[in-house]
């Protein structure tokens, strides 16, 4: 929808989560040429997710790169893989973080890695977009009435009017007066 849209390209990075099937691959594909006529300015971040082997996800993430920069002229990033994990399921089950309910397991150590891989990106001292900047920048994208294909979220938009823009403004009127006290509290 163009509000996932707006919000998606107001960050810094956009991480797209694809798992091995087909249909998913496809699904990033789309989902990065829309991000890409809708201002990508930065290469998406690329996470394999239910990987059943390092070849099989070296090769997923090889098919989207290269049909990324053959079409869109877009070069993508490998961030991660996350394994298929039986592990996964358990936590889920107990409705548990992985890495507390099961430390060890080869899924919480690549959600350790890919974090550690997420942070790297940032620079150190890099001056972060704050609370308040960052729902600036997605209401003026979603003013822009993001591209998107046919069938995709509709063609009509909702209009940032009555309602919304009140509920809006109110996030954030509340977003910059948290910013404000976290200054205050660490300079």
């Amino acid at each position: 929808s163009a509000q996932v849209v707006s919000l998606c390209l107001a960050c810094g990075d956009v991480l797209v989560v694809v798992n091995p099937e087909p249909s998913s691959i496809t699904d990033a594909y789309a989902l990065i040429k829309v991000f890409k006529e809708n201002g990508l300015h930065r290469p998406p971040l690329i996470v394999i997710n239910r990987s059943l082997s390092h070849q099989r996800s070296q090769a997923v993430f090889e098919r989207i790169q290269k049909t990324a920069e053959n079409h869109l002229g877009v070069s993508c990033r490998l961030a991660g893989v996350i394994p298929d994990d039986p592990a996964l399921y358990r936590a889920a089950t107990r409705q548990t973080p992985l890495v507390e309910l099961e430390s060890a397991a080869p899924a919480a150590k690549a959600f350790r890695d890919l974090a550690r891989s997420l942070d790297a990106v940032v620079p150190r001292g890099a001056n972060l977009t704050r609370p308040e900047n960052f729902f600036d920048q997605s209401v003026i994208r979603l003013q822009q009435a993001p591209v998107l294909p046919p069938g995709l979220g509709g063609s009509e938009r909702p209009a940032l009017t009555g309602e919304l823009a009140r509920r809006l403004e109110s996030l954030m009127r509340r977003l910059a007066a948290n910013s404000r006290l976290l200054a205050q509290a660490d300079p």
